[in-house]
């Protein structure tokens, strides 16, 4: 997302502008009598879910995908490098199993186009930051994001210690 102005005092963002989303593409196909946990190389771009996971659409059915965070973070970090996932649900969000040819389209399902309310906060990054997708929001069926910084400089002689 990206916006022309932010004006601080009212907290407005004016001149907002969607991004595109990534979009990997599977590797094998998918029958729609697979059953989950199955895993897949992804090839083209990273369709960005977090390392925890997160909801994908594959032509109008939505799935839970994710690193194989159960082996371990490092191992979720290298196989998100790798795009390597596995699928965990299928037919979620009230559509259907289907079957998905090789090369099918992989988009991340939680950065769709959707409306907000009046007063949803909106994480800005600062410069260096990178955008992290926390644990499933059970109750909203969403993994939301927030960003935090790429790295981190001590100042230990300034009285703000971090920057």
């Amino acid at each position: 997302m990206s916006y022309t102005s932010n004006n601080t005092a009212t907290n407005t963002l004016s001149g907002l502008t969607r991004g595109i989303r990534q979009t990997g593409r599977l590797s094998s196909s998918i029958t729609t009598g697979d059953t989950p946990n199955f895993d897949q190389t992804l090839n083209g771009q990273n369709p960005q879910i977090g390392i925890l996971g997160g909801f994908v659409d594959i032509n109008n059915e939505v799935l839970r995908m994710g690193y194989k965070a159960e082996d371990g973070l490092t191992n979720a970090a290298n196989n998100m490098d790798d795009m390597n996932v596995r699928f965990y649900e299928r037919a979620l969000k009230g559509t259907s199993a289907a079957t998905h040819n090789s090369n099918s389209n992989v988009r991340n399902y939680d950065m769709r186009a959707r409306s907000w309310p009046t007063g949803t906060t909106v994480w800005e990054g600062p410069t260096n930051s990178i955008p992290v997708v926390l644990a499933e929001d059970m109750v909203n069926e969403v993994f939301e994001r927030a960003r935090i910084k790429r790295r981190a400089t001590l100042n230990l002689s300034q009285s703000s210690v971090c920057s």
